[in-house]
């Protein structure tokens, strides 16, 4: 069998199993398999033995790059709820607004922007509770008020009290 040598080969391989409805390409064996060596449903281009160790690669890590990655999910799933391009908040910046406590406790918070017309960056973003975010963002569907949003983010229940 051929190994590609460059990208133009490997799409070129990719789109000929796309043909043979019998064989797949995997990217990282770089060669066309039969359908029993991947996994049903979705498709994707890894191998049961590689899809493993990429799924493998991603659930290892301590606690606070567990903690990061669940709340850049949130941050990039809001991102298309109010209309942002992109999200310039880098690992870094999510740990420096969390403490050690809340890293140990992620599942209940949620990082959204002091601003929502602004870009979700270092500046423009404010670490509350799943819950209230959960509240905040589906009034922000609703009415896409900048002013009601502010007025949300105001009330008692969305300040968060660190000495917890």
């Amino acid at each position: 069998m051929h190994t590609p040598c460059n990208k133009s080969e490997t799409r070129i391989l990719i789109k000929q199993a796309k043909c043979d409805l019998s064989v797949r390409y995997c990217r990282k064996c770089e060669k066309s398999m039969p359908l029993d060596q991947f996994e049903p449903g979705e498709v994707r281009f890894f191998c049961k033995k590689h899809l493993r160790e990429i799924f493998r690669w991603y659930r290892q890590g301590d606690q606070g790059k567990r903690a990061v990655n669940n709340l850049r999910v949130k941050c990039w799933t809001d991102k298309a709820t109010f209309g942002q391009p992109t999200v310039e908040l880098s690992c870094q910046d999510i740990r420096n607004l969390m403490t050690p406590d809340q890293i140990s406790t992620f599942s209940r918070y949620a990082i959204v922007p002091k601003d929502p017309t602004q870009i979700l960056s270092a500046s423009n973003a404010l670490l509350i509770t799943a819950d209230c975010r959960k509240y905040l963002v589906a009034s922000w569907k609703v009415t896409q008020d900048t002013k009601q949003y502010q007025e949300i983010l105001q009330l008692p229940k969305f300040k968060l009290d660190l000495n917890k």
